[in-house]
């Protein structure tokens, strides 16, 4: 019983961890970061980005879902298996995960600053050119 709620568990953070490092490679690629899985990146170079992820996804869930279902034909060695090998690989792929989801953070609020940084610049720019008063309201009259 408890085998079994270990082995349920393993596959949730497996399928979450893959879910998760899904979406956070969708993000970093759209920003332009290179992928580092050859496999990934041969599916993302031939089918695009958003359909390489799919595929990608789509074949880790089914590599996932036969480990889980073959286990169950199988004795029960094989649960202890799933679990010694599910959990370290969900840690890993969490901490990926973690790891580009800060880098892609990190891309967006640098942007996010020059942005800022670039309108203050032309305003100032423009309050220089045109003189105070046109951009002000007038104080008191």
């Amino acid at each position: 019983m408890v085998l079994n709620i270990l082995v349920y568990l393993t596959l949730f953070t497996l399928i979450i961890s893959k879910f998760l490092d899904c979406i956070i490679t969708y993000r970093g690629l759209k920003q332009s970061l290179p992928e580092k899985n050859i496999i990934a990146n041969f599916f993302i170079k031939r089918y695009g980005i958003l359909n390489g992820i799919i595929i990608i996804c789509l074949l880790s869930l089914l590599i996932i879902l036969l480990a889980f279902f073959s286990i169950f034909i199988s004795d029960g060695q094989y649960k202890i298996l799933f679990i010694l090998f599910g959990i370290p690989i969900s840690i890993i792929q969490f901490l990926v995960s973690y790891r580009n989801y800060k880098i892609v953070n990190k891309i967006n609020k640098n942007y996010f600053i020059d942005i800022k940084k670039k309108n203050y610049y032309i305003l100032n720019s423009l309050i220089k050119q045109r003189g105070v008063e046109q951009f002000g309201s007038s104080s008191g009259s």
